[in-house]
């Protein structure tokens, strides 16, 4: 940190990295603030020439610190990563491995049906749940995935019924979802997973075309049309319940305009364009579903065109999460898009046997790198491990090619999509596909904030959208 002086009154600059785009130079620092500044600016400001005029711009943008803007700065920063003293928050709780679909891209490596050795039995449930409640965070969501989760219905039932039988004593705020694929899904089924408010989440790949060709029965059967026939039912019942998300495999790119416009026929407010993980099986069908990050960035900035150009009632939310994190004073706490990231300081994963996993990603690698140890352990005794220290020191973006990066106080790194698609858990950055990806959506941003106002005026407008799960009415 520099302790500058000039006429006016002395300023501090502390983390600064620049990008340069078209004729702007894009200034950031570890706070998360930003300004752009013209050639003529950044040689003053790099100089450390400031004019009056540059200075007040610079110390109302917090780019430089003043004895007059510091506590705000400190205040924002403070607020900004509140999610390092919440804890781990999110419990995904893998109650089988079972699975009656044979999605080209599975990330979770799922077992056949008749397998039933693969399901959690009720006192691994018992004690994954009490080892849920050591957790020191006030938040506490479980969320139950698979293979294909409703197969052990017994073990959701017990789990969501013991969780809230503790939590009369621990007083937490409770929350529970379920990542369903709808194939096992009845009237009796749903019932009762509103009755237990428990959150619905699915996949929707988009328009039939699509969609069955990334997720299909055992058989080869499609999906799409028992899908998307389910969320229309939940929907009717609890129009706020019912999310869906849409992974990307090649298969999908020339088909942006129908994706889009079958989540908006289904009355969704958010759309996550994700882009398919190297995680499971689909290490088996990467070359025929997968694509270069440069078609990826192309296949986003069309959808993202075509929503804004039309005037679409949705917002992307990969887009909501960056700009929330650029433009205002929050962070949405996405734990794939922190530094240091959710690994078990954010979430954990626990499979059917009770091993206990850094996250979602970490237990579907395909070996135990990601294993921190079991739900017969101390929830203290586990953090406190070198394994769960390991992972968090690589997790974070500092070092390496991260530092020089302008977008690096918006960003965050996954140490086990690195290690899946390289074996090692540091990124080799210039070749990384997640990396580039995440590197041309910030600068398709950041161009359009600088340079276009009717993207950047839509962009102000889904950034003061708060609730990200429950959005009724956005005025488009």
């Amino acid at each position: 940190m520099q302790l500058l002086t000039i006429t006016k009154k002395p300023y501090k600059k502390y983390g600064i990295r620049t990008k340069k785009i078209r004729d702007r130079y894009l200034v950031t620092n570890d706070y998360g603030s930003f300004v752009d500044l013209s050639e003529e600016e950044h040689r003053d400001y790099i100089s450390n020439n400031l004019h009056d005029k540059l200075f007040d711009k610079l110390e109302e943008k917090g780019i430089i610190l003043t004895k007059d803007n510091e506590q705000r700065i400190a205040e924002r920063y403070r607020k900004k990563t509140s999610y390092l003293d919440q804890g781990t928050s999110l419990h995904i709780i893998v109650v089988t491995l079972r699975c009656n679909f044979k999605c080209v891209y599975c990330h979770s490596a799922s077992k056949p049906m008749n397998q039933t050795h693969h399901d959690m039995s009720l006192e691994t449930a018992k004690k994954t749940v009490d080892f849920i409640f050591q957790s020191p965070s006030h938040y506490i969501t479980i969320e139950f995935q698979g293979g294909e989760p409703t197969l052990n219905l017994s073990a959701v039932k017990f789990i969501t019924k013991y969780a809230k039988e503790l939590n009369k004593v621990y007083k937490k705020d409770l929350r529970f979802s379920i990542v369903t694929n709808m194939s096992t899904m009845n009237e009796k089924i749903l019932e009762y997973l509103l009755q237990e408010n428990i959150g619905i989440c699915t996949s929707l790949d988009g328009p039939k075309e699509v969609h069955d060709k990334n997720r299909f029965y055992i058989g080869g059967k499609g999906t799409h049309d028992t899908v998307k026939g389910w969320i229309k039912k939940i929907k009717k019942k609890n129009p706020t319940t019912g999310h869906a998300l849409a992974t990307i495999t090649r298969y999908t790119l020339p088909y942006y305009k129908e994706l889009i416009q079958e989540y908006i026929d289904l009355n969704y407010k958010f759309i996550w364009l994700r882009p398919v993980n190297k995680l499971g099986f689909a290490k088996n069908s990467w070359k025929k579903t997968s694509y270069t990050a440069q078609e990826f960035i192309e296949f986003y900035k069309n959808s993202i065109d075509h929503i804004i150009k039309n005037k679409l009632p949705i917002i992307e939310k990969m887009t909501w999460i960056m700009l929330k994190k650029i433009l205002t004073d929050e962070d949405p706490n996405y734990l794939d898009l922190r530094a240091t990231c959710g690994a078990a300081i954010g979430q954990m994963a626990y499979m059917n046997d009770g091993g206990v996993y850094s996250c979602d990603e970490g237990r579907m690698v395909g070996d135990d790198t990601f294993k921190i140890g079991t739900v017969d352990q101390k929830f203290k005794e586990i953090m406190d491990s070198k394994e769960v220290c390991n992972l968090v020191s690589v997790s974070t973006n500092d070092g390496y090619l991260c530092d020089d990066c302008a977008y690096k106080p918006y960003c965050g790194v996954c140490p086990a999509c690195h290690y899946s698609t390289t074996g090692n858990l540091r990124p080799n950055l210039a070749t990384d596909d997640r990396h580039l990806i995440l590197e041309g959506i910030f600068t398709y941003l950041f161009e359009k904030l600088l340079f276009d106002k009717e993207y950047s005026e839509v962009f102000e407008k889904w950034a003061k959208v708060d609730d990200k799960h429950t959005v009724e009415e956005i005025d488009f």
